[in-house]
């Protein structure tokens, strides 16, 4: 599923063999998202070179996908105002490519601490 819809989200937390990947970050009950067997994308309605440029001038780590057709994201819903801009829903994807929640509510400013507390109420697994 990944592979060929992974530009419909506004944010991606998949459940992996890997640690984080990413700067995101965020602490609830003594734990962070880094401390999950998770990956988290980002992904934007603009095109790659856009991201590029909006991730190198933050300094930022996050894995930046791009879908400027809106094809993936059309598909999923996450389009909104003619294509103006993707929803900021946050998709939690588990290792068997199921999608396991969806936060429609996702706010920029507090997306670290309730990304860690929904892969905890997942019980998403922990890094050892």
């Amino acid at each position: 599923m990944l592979q060929n819809t992974w530009a419909a989200f506004s944010a991606i937390v998949r459940g992996n063999e890997n640690r984080i990947r990413g700067g995101a970050c965020g602490r609830v009950g003594g734990r962070s998202i880094s401390g999950f067997v998770v990956t988290v994308y980002i992904v934007s309605l603009v095109d790659a070179e856009k991201n590029r440029a909006f991730v190198e001038g933050l300094n930022a780590k996050h894995v930046v996908l791009s879908d400027p057709l809106k094809e993936a994201a059309g598909s999923h819903g996450v389009v909104a105002l003619g294509g103006l801009y993707a929803r900021r829903w946050t998709f939690y994807i588990d290792p068997a490519d199921r999608i396991r929640h969806i936060d429609k509510n996702a706010d920029v400013a507090t997306a670290g601490q309730e990304i860690t507390r929904t892969l905890g109420e997942l019980e998403f697994p922990m890094a050892k």
